[in-house]
């Protein structure tokens, strides 16, 4: 009896799914949890009266349920959710609290590097985190670049 309830307990161990300090990285998934609600935010914000209008004039029209999201909804929607996105793309890239916290060990994100490469190394680690930091600035700026690109696209400027 006792061999059978330890043979369940390791096999249920190795069966559960760890998110703190995870080789695959499945802890960050917290950040959809933590951004959900912002592009919820911008895709209610696409969907006015206006969009309503074109959903009644579509179904008068005779259109389909998956042909008014696909031809009325989808082109409201497709700006303000892909540029907050990019938007959160940008700011989870430079984050460094929640992989700090639930990420993996090794190899760890820029934002962290940086954080802990200043505890390691009074003058050295400055130095390090300094050129750390100018790389995810770049990036950043590079997202927010492409943003505005897809920004003015979208809007059909």
């Amino acid at each position: 009896m006792a061999r059978t309830w330890r043979a369940r307990r390791s096999h249920a161990r190795r069966a559960a799914v760890e998110l703190i300090r995870d080789h695959g990285g499945l802890g960050i998934v917290v950040y959809v949890y933590k951004e959900a609600p912002f592009l919820a935010l911008l895709v209610l914000a696409a969907c006015g009266r206006e969009l309503q209008a074109r959903e009644e004039a579509a179904t008068v029209l005779g259109a389909t349920p998956w042909q008014r999201v696909r031809w009325v909804m989808w082109p409201a929607i497709r700006g303000p959710l892909l540029v907050g996105s990019i938007i959160v793309a940008a700011y989870v890239v430079g984050a460094f609290e929640v992989p700090l916290l639930v990420g993996p060990n090794s190899p760890p994100t820029l934002a962290t590097f940086a954080f802990e490469a200043t505890k390691a190394d009074v003058i050295a680690g400055q130095g390090t985190a300094a050129a750390a930091l100018t790389l995810l600035a770049l990036f950043s700026i590079a997202i927010a670049a492409l943003a505005a690109r897809f920004a003015r696209d979208v809007e059909g400027a």
